[in-house]
């Protein structure tokens, strides 16, 4: 996969004045994209990355600045990404180096099966390895493969803890993260002390350590109860029944349910692919799992708004599903394949990194382009 830091440790070589900052070479590197893009920082100036920035991208600390994804957006860009390089290229690449460089790009671009067929002038060969670069995440480790490709929509897999995307989220736009629950929508954590015979959420699932980081985060239950309700209600999902938990909350939502709850850093989608039984166990299947991704797609693709969204393999843990981390992904992945038509802005498929050597990307080890 090409990344930024991958691309500026290429030029990085070919520059006329190889002595200048890593920060200064990597703004000359972005100039045709705040050129041409007229990409811009916060406070409205030409965009600029400075040196510290600039160290956490070159390291694979830190993902593509958000300003430089907003100008693949723009129509005809590829066209003035051109002209831009061309320039770029007159500038800041020794001649000497030219042949060099661009026999190293056509050979890294092979490799990392980047398609930049049709493509022979050099200017044209870092645009499109550029686009992609940008396209891609360049947070070292985070993006094992992709699913799917179709222009700005896209279907990846990434090696990370979920949460990450929504507290620790840096990004101007809010990420959206998925937190599978179960259909009563309870949140009160049982803690291993606690020794309740009829437990409730585990501390150790998805749902019970996002719970944790709520209540951190200075929020109440209390006020996330309220809110659930509020949601569910405005959203027009009505109960199916009751509960049978005899501890919990009293009224069940069908399973794929969904309840949007909007933080500063990011939105959650809580949504149901578990019922609990009398004895608060959890049950799920393989059915469940179809369902809730399909509502899931759908509610993505009518809501989305461009923002990122971050899913978990579901049906792995707690909700008895029975599924292993390849039966889930494979589920998920097959069902995102047959809805298509769905598959709108950036979904990625979070697999926890302890998991990521019980799953087999098989098809998809390359990545479908």
């Amino acid at each position: 996969m090409i990344t930024l830091s991958m691309m500026f440790n290429i030029v990085k070589k070919y520059v006329i004045n190889t002595s200048q900052s890593d920060e200064t070479i990597f703004n000359d590197l972005l100039s045709p994209f705040v050129i041409e893009g007229k990409a811009k920082n916060k406070n409205g100036e030409a965009f600029h990355i400075e040196k510290g920035w600039t160290s956490r991208i070159v390291n694979q600390k830190d993902a593509v600045p958000e300003a430089l994804r907003n100008v693949l957006e723009l129509d005809g860009i590829e066209n003035k990404l051109n002209r831009g390089f061309q320039n770029y290229i007159n500038d800041y690449i020794d001649n000497v180096q030219v042949d060099a460089l661009e026999k190293e790009l056509i050979k890294t671009a092979t490799n990392e099966k980047c398609i930049i067929s049709g493509h022979k002038e050099l200017n044209e060969i870092l645009t499109v390895m550029m686009i992609e670069s940008v396209r891609n995440n360049n947070r070292k480790n985070d993006t094992l493969t992709y699913i799917y490709r179709q222009g700005q929509n896209i279907v990846d897999v990434v090696a990370a803890d979920l949460l990450r995307f929504g507290f620790e989220n840096r990004k101007k736009k809010r990420n959206i993260v998925v937190i599978p629950v179960n259909t009563s929508y309870e949140t009160h954590i049982t803690w291993m002390l606690e020794n309740d015979p009829i437990p409730l959420v585990s501390e150790n699932t998805i749902h019970g350590q996002w719970l944790k980081r709520w209540e951190q985060a200075s929020n109440t239950i209390a006020n996330l109860d309220e809110r659930i309700a509020k949601s569910l209600k405005a959203r027009n999902v009505a109960p199916v029944g009751n509960s049978d938990s005899p501890n919990g909350k009293p009224l069940r939502y069908p399973i794929g349910s969904i309840a949007v709850i909007e933080d500063r850093k990011a939105i959650y989608y809580l949504t149901a692919v578990s019922e609990f039984d009398a004895l608060n166990k959890a049950h799920s299947c393989k059915n469940y799992v179809e369902t809730a991704i399909e509502r899931l797609l759908e509610t993505y693709d009518t809501e989305g708004q461009g923002n990122d969204l971050y899913v978990p393999l579901i049906g792995t843990g707690r909700s008895r599903a029975g599924l292993c981390p390849q039966e889930s992904f494979d589920c998920m992945t097959r069902k995102m394949l047959d809805n298509r038509n769905l598959l709108q802005g950036r979904i990625h498929i979070v697999i926890h990194p302890k998991q990521v050597d019980e799953v087999y990307l098989g098809e998809y080890s390359n990545g479908i382009l």
